[in-house]
């Protein structure tokens, strides 16, 4: 499958998402596999290429802090912590506004959201105009290869990708997870970002 550069990708992009499809894109961390997050059909899609069970997360992409606050309930501490380290390696766990991101919704009904610090993400996601899913782009259980030759022999030739944009190696770490819908702030995985750099930002609440 070719791959194409992404400063001449979002627009077929975009086309792939409305349509249903999935697109294998890079984040600031490594790469991973968007679709329409409304889209309950193309997040399953997104599911059988991982080979992830229902029970696991997938998270949404978003473009800024204003598409932040449209799809989810900001607590004080959690719009502390995206003023201050969104964009970044950091998903917040929240509780979406109403049922638009359904398919994602978590066992207990939440949804983790990301801004990340690449301009392709945030241009795409603001071009599309809604959230997209991301999660890396490996088989459940298996460490994602630095190299897109690496990742679609791993995802194997019949993986329904419809566009790869690329973007050359990425060898980061998954985003910092944390869940801020209480009072108390939970670490769900520590990756990119120290967590204390988290608890710094706190501290000042």
């Amino acid at each position: 499958m070719p791959a194409v550069p992404y400063e001449r990708a979002v627009g077929a992009a975009c086309r792939v998402l409305a349509a249903g499809g999935v697109v294998l894109y890079p984040t600031d961390t490594v790469y991973g596999l968007g679709a329409d997050t409304t889209n309950e059909g193309a997040v399953e899609t997104v599911r059988c290429i991982k080979g992830r069970e229902r029970s696991k997360p997938i998270l949404a992409l978003v473009a800024d802090l204003a598409m932040l606050e449209a799809y989810a309930h900001l607590t004080p501490r959690a719009l502390m912590l995206a003023r201050e380290l969104l964009p970044g390696p950091l998903t917040l766990v929240l509780d979406p506004l109403g049922t638009a991101l359904k398919p994602l919704w978590n066992s207990d009904g939440s949804v983790g959201f990301r801004i990340p610090d690449h301009p392709l993400c945030r241009m795409l996601v603001h071009s599309f105009g809604r959230p997209i899913t991301t999660t890396s782009a490996n088989r459940t259980g298996m460490t994602q290869p630095a190299t897109l030759a690496g990742i679609c022999a791993q995802l194997g030739p019949t993986a329904p990708l419809t566009l790869v944009l690329d973007d050359g190696v990425r060898t980061g770490l998954p985003s910092t997870i944390v869940d801020v819908r209480g009072d108390v702030v939970r670490v769900v995985r520590e990756g990119a970002l120290p967590c204390v750099r988290i608890e710094a930002v706190l501290g000042r609440l």
